[in-house]
């Protein structure tokens, strides 16, 4: 009997597409070499491997599959974000969300191992264990998953909540205007966090000619900044609504809670990139066959880099 694969859309959504460039190389990829790496399922749902599975049936590429035995939907979500956030190459907005949804699954665990009275990151769920808060200081308590959450990826306790609150309000605008997750998600189409959270108590029928509005600026011209994002909202709300629109976040008198970790924590997401860049370099760069010139203007770089650093140490010192 054939494999019947299927394939969830919330499951799906928590994927950050693969840029064009990507996409061709993962495409190349299995043509030349085909398939290493398997589809992972879990009840025949796909939990990692959505691209690999598109292009292989597409081009009848041969694939194997390995299940997994997630003893609840919030288990196999949580599953996804960890192995998501893990990517070097995630977005701001994507990073944000795949917290938020982790979040919530964790909390929605916790109440259940709490209700029937036994740890559900036992042995029972394969391969599970490793990508869940310990055991052993989880309660039902709400705040004390979002401190769990935010000491695994330096954040504050409330900043893990805000992205809770953050990732509900994309998916009921995800729901009022389908489509429009992935491109706020690959950040094509920046929107303030206060700004989304208040687009999606809107009425769907605003939400969509929003959603259409802003869709339509990203395929006509340049990714649209934050501040080019907000205005549009206001430009498309006064014209649908006679009335005033909500109150929607243009102006500084509304900036958003000021969080002392935000930039350090920018900066602790960005640096394994470079440094697994730099160790690619070193371990399998030809720098003897470079050209004078490149070597030159790359040593140039790390040395400004590095005095960036050393002043940087020196502050965190104090």
């Amino acid at each position: 009997m054939a494999l019947r694969i299927m394939i969830d859309k919330e499951f799906k959504s928590l994927i950050q597409p693969l840029r064009v460039e990507e996409y061709k190389n993962l495409e190349e990829s299995l043509i030349n070499e085909g398939c290493r790496d398997p589809i992972i399922l879990w009840n025949d749902v796909i939990v990692d491997g959505h691209n690999r599975y598109e292009i292989c049936t597409r081009l009848n590429i041969p694939f194997n599959t390995i299940h997994k035995g997630f003893s609840s939907r919030a288990e196999a979500i949580s599953w996804i974000c960890l192995n998501q956030l893990s990517r070097r190459n995630i977005t701001e907005e994507a990073f944000r969300y795949l917290i938020g949804k982790r979040y919530d699954a964790e909390k929605q665990m916790a109440q259940y191992r709490n209700a029937v009275g036994k740890n559900q990151y036992s042995a029972q769920s394969e391969g599970a264990a490793s990508s869940h808060i310990d055991d052993s200081s989880v309660t039902p308590n709400e705040r004390r998953t979002s401190a769990q959450l935010g000491r695994l990826y330096n954040l504050n306790r409330s900043t893990v909540e805000s992205y809770g609150k953050l990732s509900r309000s994309l998916d009921e605008l995800e729901r009022k205007a389908p489509g429009i997750l992935p491109v706020i998600l690959s950040g094509t189409c920046k929107i303030s966090k206060e700004n989304i959270n208040t687009l999606a108590k809107m009425p769907t029928q605003d939400v969509h000619a929003i959603a259409e509005h802003l869709q339509s600026k990203v395929a006509s011209k340049k990714p649209l900044s934050r501040k080019a994002s907000d205005r549009a909202i206001q430009e498309i709300s006064a014209s649908e609504r006679k009335e005033a629109p909500p109150a929607l976040v243009t102006g500084v008198k509304n900036m958003p809670t000021y969080d002392p970790d935000a930039i350090i924590n920018e900066v602790l997401l960005t640096v394994p990139s470079w440094k697994k860049e730099l160790d690619k370099l070193i371990e399998k760069g030809d720098l003897i066959g470079s050209s004078f010139d490149a070597r030159q203007k790359l040593f140039k770089v790390l040395c400004d880099l590095q005095s960036s650093i050393s002043k940087l140490q020196i502050k965190l010192k104090r």
